[in-house]
């Protein structure tokens, strides 16, 4: 049986008897109790698991006996979709003609369980103004099987009808999400301009913000130091 990550979900003893039989869950050995995120139900036959997790995962025992004497057992296998989302880049980014563009989406989570979309990680795939992205002698999508892209696109020497919105989408079977960025690809290096608060002031105990504006292309990256150090 399949659950979803932070989900709910019922395992059926699937058995019914007369006399009464007495149940017992048990997972990685432990003896399962109705307590916390189990409950049990239906006379203990069945078991509910709330908020599910990657924990989770495994092969459920339930065993049942009656009058003591043992009647056998039946195992569950249950599997845990993990949620899926994205480690990659996905603001908005500026370069310049003549610049690779390397845009990374990064998906995790559970990967679908369909055959064509056989991989490790959660099926990926980018987009550009809506055109899904294909490999051509310009554009190289990181694939793993089935040319399914596992996160990254490379646009070779880019020029500015390379700019506009890409998307990323990470999907299996439980969930489809989608991230947006917009890119802008200059005929030429702009200037970096900066402006930043010189002066700040706050009580103690009070949090205080510190605003800092660089602006460029391509775009500029921002450190902040205190006391020399990064």
């Amino acid at each position: 049986v399949q659950g979803v990550e932070y989900g709910t979900i019922t395992l059926y003893a699937g058995v019914a008897s007369r006399p009464k039989a007495d149940y017992e869950w048990t997972h990685l050995s432990e003896v399962i109790l109705s307590e916390g995120r189990y409950s049990l139900e239906d006379y203990d036959r069945a078991l509910v698991i709330s908020s599910l997790s990657a924990d989770d995962e495994g092969t459920y025992i339930v065993s049942y006996k009656q009058n003591g004497i043992s009647q056998g057992s039946i195992n569950i296998k249950l599997t845990v979709l993990m949620e899926v989302y994205a480690e990659g880049d996905v603001f908005d980014f500026s370069t310049v003609s003549g610049e690779d563009l390397v845009l990374s989406c990064g998906c995790v989570g559970s990967p679908p369980d369909w055959i064509l979309y056989d991989t490790s990680t959660p099926g990926n795939q980018w987009f550009k103004d809506g055109t899904l992205l294909e490999n051509t002698t310009d554009v190289v999508v990181s694939s793993n099987i089935n040319g399914k892209n596992t996160g990254e696109v490379l646009v070779k020497s880019v020029s500015s009808t390379d700019s506009g919105t890409y998307s990323c989408s990470c999907f299996n079977q439980a969930e489809f999400l989608s991230y947006s960025k917009n890119v802008f690809v200059a005929d030429e290096q702009r200037a970096l301009t900066i402006t930043a608060d010189k002066e700040g002031w706050g009580l103690v105990g009070t949090t205080i913000s510190i605003a800092c504006t660089a602006e460029g292309t391509p775009r500029p990256n921002v450190d902040w130091y205190t006391g020399g150090s990064k």
